[in-house]
């Protein structure tokens, strides 16, 4: 058996492999080009071969070029992964041998991988919810032009909202100062085009929701429609994966981190260490989940008067995902766990 130990970069790869007794037998730095990879692997000896990478934003081509060569790809946690994060040495060479000695000596921590398949659907998944951030950000630059030229004093309009059908229209004729028209025309451009895309996202959100049953389950909890409850279920992959709801908050980074010395224990705010798309999806959802939920809303407003508005929100993003946690481990919606609990109670 061969170990590969890879220190994956933008442009280039340091591989390091080694045999079962930790010998080097080949340090080489490789293209990031599938016909470079390949030459490399077939110049190596014959016998299987495993290897193992770091996880990082740009992993999953390297991940999916290399399983073509090996017996089995091992993704490392970076978090986890001490000896090389600490290290008070670090090159590309000694980073790629110290994962091919964590793979050889099977103490690689490692990360769930998910089929490819499933990635290039959470991809569309985030990228729409890309432009719904986008989106967000250009209507606050609208609120924040139109509140600095006072146009709603000045005019005296009672607009139902600036983003109706008939406050939109309004907008395209608001009559402003400079160049504050011109950069208004441009924002109401971005804004429906951001629309039109979002809308056409919404064709394929749809079927991925009809063919999800966890999707289903998850939109029955207050707060979650169906572009975030086929987001979750996408980002959270096999609930089977989480022992506890704690360790399903902790894989979204919305357990507080925690400081313990001398006996004593402190915690501060959420790791914020995890998956951040998990994350937004959950705060997301709290609004519409206190608006329509008057037993949420009540948490909440206990939270926000004693903490403030944010740590309210991620609290409750925390909460909502407990309860996600019940229905797909359960099976059951959240009106009917809620139900049974009110026989076991009354």
């Amino acid at each position: 058996m061969y170990y590969i130990g890879i220190d994956h970069h933008k442009k280039y790869s340091q591989y390091t492999v080694m045999d079962t007794v930790g010998k080097v037998l080949k340090r080489a730095q490789v293209s990031n080009r599938a016909e470079e990879i390949k030459d490399f692997m077939e110049s190596l000896p014959e016998g299987p071969k495993v290897a193992a990478m770091e996880a990082s934003r740009t992993w999953g081509w390297l991940f999916d070029e290399m399983e073509k060569y090996t017996e089995e790809m091992f993704l490392g946690n970076p978090l986890e992964m001490k000896a090389i994060a600490h290290a008070k040495v670090k090159t590309d060479s000694i980073d790629s041998a110290t994962i091919a000695h964590l793979l050889r000596s099977n103490l690689l921590p490692c990360c769930f991988v998910p089929s490819q398949e499933v990635r290039e659907v959470k991809d569309q998944l985030r990228f729409r919810g890309f432009l719904v951030k986008v989106l967000g950000m250009v209507k606050n630059q609208i609120h924040v032009l139109i509140d600095r030229n006072h146009v709603l004093q000045s005019e005296d309009r009672e607009w139902v909202g600036l983003f109706s059908k008939k406050g939109f229209e309004a907008l395209k004729g608001v009559d402003l100062p400079g160049k504050e028209r011109q950069i208004l025309d441009e924002l109401l451009k971005l804004f429906e085009s951001l629309k039109s895309q979002i809308e056409i996202s919404n064709g394929w959100v749809e079927a991925l929701y009809e063919s999800s049953a966890q999707a289903q389950l998850i939109d029955t909890i207050p707060g979650f429609g169906h572009f975030l409850s086929v987001l979750v279920v996408y980002e959270i992959g096999d609930i089977e994966r989480f022992e506890t709801p704690k360790k399903l908050c902790g894989y979204a980074g919305l357990v507080p981190s925690t400081y313990a010395s001398g006996g004593k224990s402190f915690q501060g705010h959420i790791t914020k260490r995890g998956n951040g798309h998990l994350r937004w999806a959950l705060i997301e959802a709290v609004l519409p989940a206190i608006t329509s939920n008057v037993v949420f809303r009540t948490e909440y407003e206990k939270i926000r008067e004693r903490r403030g508005t944010k740590i309210g929100r991620v609290a409750m993003g925390r909460k909502l995902l407990e309860w996600i946690y019940r229905v797909l481990k359960r099976g059951q919606s959240f009106q009917e766990i809620i139900s049974q609990s009110t026989l076991v109670t009354s």
